[in-house]
């Protein structure tokens, strides 16, 4: 990983960080201003009453919009020495009075966050990425697809004892044998489901329910990499 400085980035959830934010922005009187080796730009509005709006820009191109009184923590250094970088909180108008005076300022990386307590899961995270990406969660079975043996033989071996998967070419039931014809909730990953609100949800009705939202980091990222591996591409 090396030793330099984190790049200037925007948290995905940099809204949380918003103490007022407005989107009302009126772009058409918007001027814009582009500071060169800077990294960040802004555009400020012409005069309107009471709270101005800025805009601010990354060297990556990712912005947004904030009042004058948005508190960031930050990140700076002066035109002519950029390995010592001082952090501070500081106003969107003082960030841009840094830069209006040559400073170099940057958004510092964004840990993950960690969440205390986190609820017992249901389904493993890996598991329920890929149904969430490619199964089908009927009441009558669940199935997902997959031309990848890696991918099968891994939802294989994480499935609750007494499950099995049984296979059609690139189709994949979650089964159980004679067992839930008698319980209906001898099916974990059925329960589940049910358990989650998921049951007969078609693709654009799914959702990932709140449990894994605030789950440990590592069941997160797995959650990520079971959706990745059901419908992911990379560009």
């Amino acid at each position: 990983m090396g030793t330099s400085p984190p790049q200037p980035i925007l948290c995905d959830d940099w809204r949380h960080h918003l103490a007022d934010y407005s989107s009302r922005v009126q772009r058409s009187y918007t001027r814009e201003l582009i500071v060169p080796r800077r990294n960040l730009t802004w555009s400020t509005p012409m005069p309107k009453p009471d709270k101005p709006v800025y805009s601010l820009t990354t060297y990556a191109g990712a912005s947004l919009e904030a009042l004058g009184e948005q508190v960031w923590d930050v990140e700076w250094a002066n035109q002519f020495n950029r390995t010592r970088w001082k952090k501070e909180t500081l106003t969107t108008r003082q960030i841009k009075d840094l830069v209006d005076n040559g400073r170099h300022v940057r958004l510092p990386e964004v840990k993950p966050a960690r969440f205390e307590n986190a609820e017992d899961l249901p389904i493993d995270a890996y598991l329920l990425g890929l149904l969430l990406a490619e199964g089908s969660l009927e009441i009558e079975g669940i199935t997902f697809s997959s031309a990848d043996a890696e991918i099968v033989e891994r939802v294989r071996g994480i499935l609750p004892d007494g499950h099995s998967l049984t296979s059609r070419g690139v189709k994949h039931r979650i089964t159980i044998g004679q067992r839930g014809r008698a319980n209906k909730n001898a099916n974990l990953i059925l329960k589940g489901l049910r358990d989650l609100g998921l049951i007969r949800h078609r693709s654009w009705e799914k959702f990932v329910p709140e449990p894994y939202k605030f789950a440990a980091i590592s069941e997160r990222l797995e959650l990520l990499r079971g959706y990745l591996d059901g419908d992911g591409s990379i560009k």
